[in-house]
């Protein structure tokens, strides 16, 4: 799948979470920011991923620059070691960012474990899956089963890039904005 529809994917679920915690609306939005960076880290294991590259307020402010330098420093090493949809692509592994990702969250602010968790976890998972819907699968059960995972039948595989990528992340922006609009305060 396109980064776009991961990415969109990612927005779909945490707005939903969102929804079914009854979260506010600051709330609602720093978990909907936190799917985003979510969605993108599956892909730390290929170099020049869009993970691996400077975001538009990088390039605007010196501080941000900085800290997506440092940042980077560990997804780049561990980009020069991994393969391409391997762990990274695991369920597991979602947990295990999800876990860290709320631990660091909470050395913060209380207040800030919800949405990191929610919208990392999110965008994580639904990478995940969305990967296992393409023709290549994704390893869902690693470490405890070898093996590529299919979610969808062989014929009903969706290209990268495709028709069918297409409109699975103009569902996914509908899906989502319908759920915000739903559950958004009278």
């Amino acid at each position: 799948m396109r980064n776009v529809t991961h990415e969109a994917l990612g927005l779909a679920a945490a707005a939903g979470l969102c929804a079914a915690a009854g979260a506010d609306v600051v709330v609602t939005a720093g978990c909907l920011l936190a799917s985003i960076p979510g969605s993108r880290l599956p892909d730390a294991d290929q170099a020049g991923s869009k993970i691996h590259r400077k975001t538009r307020i990088e390039r605007r402010h010196p501080a941000a620059a900085l800290l997506g330098f440092v940042a980077r420093i560990p997804i780049g090493l561990f980009a020069t070691t991994a393969t391409h949809r391997g762990a990274t692509h695991s369920l597991f592994a979602a947990l295990a960012v999800t876990a860290l990702a709320s631990l660091t969250a909470a050395l913060l602010s209380p207040a800030l474990v919800f949405p990191v968790a929610a919208g990392i976890g999110a965008g994580y998972v639904m990478h995940v899956l969305a990967d296992a819907c393409i023709p290549h699968g994704a390893p869902l059960l690693t470490p405890f089963r070898r093996g590529k995972i299919h979610l969808l039948p062989t014929r009903r595989r969706i290209p990268t890039g495709g028709t069918g990528d297409a409109l699975v992340c103009l569902t996914a922006i509908c899906l989502a904005t319908f759920v915000l609009v739903l559950s958004a305060p009278a």
